[in-house]
């Protein structure tokens, strides 16, 4: 994210974690929202846990 910051892109929403249940299993990611200039918004995300739901 530093090298974004660094190039001036404006961030739409700073990082936030989700959390989503599908299929018996839970899933934590870190995502970011970006804005392009034509106005396509764009997620990124990262998966930090995957666990079977008990």
């Amino acid at each position: 994210m530093q090298k974004v910051k660094a190039q001036g892109v404006p961030l739409f929403q700073d990082i936030f974690t989700s959390k989503y249940q599908c299929d018996g299993m839970c899933y934590i990611e870190k995502d970011v929202l970006l804005q392009d200039p034509d106005g396509y918004l764009l997620r990124f995300s990262e998966t930090l846990m995957e666990k079977a739901v008990e």
